[in-house]
């Protein structure tokens, strides 16, 4: 466990030394409750990456790319994000490699379109692998 890092080996110990000084379900109980911070607390971190480049127009241009599973718990990280985006900006939200992605994270997905128009933001929402495609064959869509 001790190999596996920090985020294995705490539990494993919290959950050990719980049931050495309670019982065997109330071990068990605590151990699972601080195995469930650490699952919640990577899930917060890793919900997005941000790429930051010059685009052919010299303008900036941002893509984030969401993780594999996005939950309400990463809405103000990624709303953050959307805040940091400057004014002329280019923007792409890639969530074509994302199995689940929370309805409250495609809400405000949807409701930050209305933002980047009025901060004339040129956004683009890669939703499929099937988008990815069209974009190699230099299509718009």
């Amino acid at each position: 466990m001790y190999r596996g890092g920090l985020n294995q080996f705490l539990p494993f110990v919290v959950t050990v030394l719980a049931i050495v000084f309670t019982d065997l379900l109330t071990g068990i109980g605590i151990g699972m409750v601080v195995g469930i911070f650490f699952i919640l607390k990577n899930s917060y971190h890793v919900s997005h990456t941000v790429v930051k480049e010059k685009s052919q127009a010299g303008r900036e241009k941002y893509r984030i790319v969401l993780a594999e599973e996005v939950t309400f718990l990463n809405k103000g990280n990624i709303l953050e994000e959307l805040r940091r985006v400057p004014e002329g900006a280019e923007l792409e939200i890639d969530m074509s490699r994302s199995a689940v992605v929370d309805p409250d994270v495609i809400e405000l997905i949807e409701n930050y379109k209305e933002t980047a128009r009025s901060n004339n933001i040129k956004l683009h929402v890669k939703q499929t692998a099937e988008d990815e495609k069209l974009e190699y064959e230099g299509m718009k869509f």
